[in-house]
């Protein structure tokens, strides 16, 4: 986490440790100086998460855990060109990255960990007519997900500061990262999550050991938006307020932290103009606080949820 989110808050617990991207926040907005009010975008995910069962061989081996098999036949399935994303809900959104992820009643967009949550759980969601996007981080290396032996060294950069076992990732070399973002594409397809929240793609506003630029970052994620459409995966983004009038276009969603503590809400614009909905997420412990922050939100056409820093599921609604 980076220091200036510490003086801020203070040392931060598992939550933080799933949304890190308030913690690039005076990179971001110092970027966005010059960017037009009538842009928008969000501040960022991320993920701590526990050590998942390893991949270890073959899926007919019964020892493997169901979540390695799984993944081990997604990552050999070809991406289908002729899959249709679905549109995303703009409508009352529940995160949980931590925990048993229980939905309330009236829930009708999810956001859960990719590698953390079952093909069957997702399958209920969907039953229940829930809309489940899955949470990966596309920036960053964790040493705990199954598929990090597959990272090369090359891509490797500096420790994502406060979080061991994470490094920041050289998107710039997609040819080398392809392999593993695609499998993880396919796994998210092939649990039945709708859509996609990939993480950490902001890392040229902080210092990830690499020259990295926003036009890398925007390669990069346009490189992701078209495999993950291929897959008739919906895909948002997360964060860089500065990336939104490129973005906007050709992203299905967006997902934004703090937008009213650190006054970056205007920039989302664009994605409620083109009627693709915006995710707020606040972490405010105020009453009053928060009802000025719901009151934003319903004023700019935001779904907002006032979240416990926990990202145990603990959320207050804005849009009841």
């Amino acid at each position: 986490m980076h220091q200036f989110l510490n003086r801020l808050i203070g040392k931060p617990g598992p939550v933080i440790a799933r949304f890190r991207g308030i913690g690039l926040l005076a990179g971001i907005l110092a970027s966005c100086v010059g960017v037009s009010s009538a842009y928008a975008t969000g501040i960022d995910a991320g993920g701590i998460g526990h050590k998942s069962g390893q991949k270890q061989a073959f899926e007919m081996q019964k020892d493997i855990p169901s979540d390695a098999r799984l993944m081990m036949v997604a990552a050999a399935t070809q991406g289908n060109a002729n899959a249709k994303p679905v549109r995303v809900p703009d409508a009352r959104f529940f995160l949980q990255l931590q925990g048993d992820v229980t939905a309330p009643a009236g829930t009708r967009v999810i956001d859960a960990d990719l590698f953390d949550v079952d093909s069957a759980q997702v399958a209920e969601w969907r039953d229940a007519g829930i809309y489940p996007i899955c949470y990966m981080s596309a920036g960053s290396y964790e040493d705990w997900r199954p598929d990090a032996g597959q990272y090369p060294k090359s891509v490797l950069g500096n420790d994502y500061e406060g979080w061991p076992g994470e490094k920041w990732l050289d998107i710039r070399q997609i040819a080398r990262l392809a392999s593993i973002i695609k499998a993880r594409l396919d796994l998210c397809r092939e649990k039945g999550f709708m859509g996609v929240d990939p993480d950490n793609i902001d890392g040229y506003l902080t210092k990830t050991g690499f020259n990295l630029s926003r036009d890398d970052a925007l390669r990069f994620v346009r490189w992701m938006a078209s495999e993950a459409h291929k897959r008739g995966l919906t895909i948002g983004q997360k964060n860089a307020p500065d990336m939104v009038r490129d973005l906007a276009g050709v992203l299905d969603f967006a997902i934004t932290e703090s937008p009213v503590t650190f006054d970056h809400a205007h920039y989302f614009a664009p994605y409620v103009a083109q009627h693709k909905p915006v995710f707020a997420i606040e972490y405010l412990t105020d009453d009053g606080a928060i009802r000025d922050f719901c009151r934003q939100m319903v004023e700019r056409g935001f779904q907002g949820i006032n979240a416990s820093q926990a990202l145990d599921g603990s959320n207050y609604y804005c849009n009841e």
